[in-house]
């Protein structure tokens, strides 16, 4: 038996402590919050997911900018021609920015960030690049039982692979479940992946 203080309101009470279990005082869930950070404890999976989804976000509207570029739209009406280059500018520079913050992100090591940021302003290697750090992220994401689509990972999906009171298939609520299988989709219920002990203490 342990002394455990609930999250919600803070009130103690003895009992084993079990994180799909609830608080006998205000009914909320024993389960610690999310843990993003990943299998060695080096980068944070959710922080990653949002820089890569911002980056291909920003590759998506440069492929557009491009497309614009082989055609005469842009120069319909006087000055059009020269905001969309300082748009164009400006979403190039927004890549070379996320690419940097994806990269610190992964905690990847500082020399290698400004090596790597050099080689995104010149031409065609530049893809290589993205390719190489979009890769690695995805990599990291699927090691974690992430999938990763076509704009990466939603923030919503690692919260629920990460959590440890949702079924991480269907997101339904498991809090108080004893059946050991998620009673929506039948999907076994991994309790292991709770990392964090509810905080004990003395009774007060």
């Amino acid at each position: 038996m342990a002394t455990i203080i609930c999250r919600a309101c803070h009130r103690s009470f003895e009992g084993e402590y079990d994180p799909l279990g609830v608080c006998p005082h205000c009914g909320g869930s024993l389960a610690p919050p999310p843990q993003t950070m990943d299998a060695m404890g080096r980068m944070d999976l959710r922080q990653v997911a949002k820089r890569q989804r911002l980056l291909l976000w920003f590759i998506l509207v440069l492929l557009g900018f491009q497309l614009l570029l082989r055609t005469s739209l842009i120069y319909v009406a006087r000055g059009v021609d020269i905001a969309f280059f300082l748009l164009y500018a400006a979403v190039l520079s927004s890549i070379l920015v996320s690419v940097l913050r994806l990269l610190a992100a992964m905690r990847v090591h500082m020399i290698v960030r400004i090596l790597l940021g050099v080689l995104m302003i010149a031409p065609c290697i530049n893809l290589l690049v993205l390719m190489f750090i979009n890769g690695r992220a995805t990599r990291a994401l699927g090691e974690a039982g992430l999938r990763v689509g076509l704009m990466g990972v939603k923030d919503a999906d690692v919260l629920r692979r990460m959590s440890v009171h949702l079924c991480h298939k269907c997101s339904y609520d498991l809090t108080g479940n004893t059946s050991g299988r998620c009673p929506e989709c039948g999907t076994p219920i991994e309790i292991g992946v709770a990392r964090e002990p509810a905080r004990t203490g003395e009774t007060s």
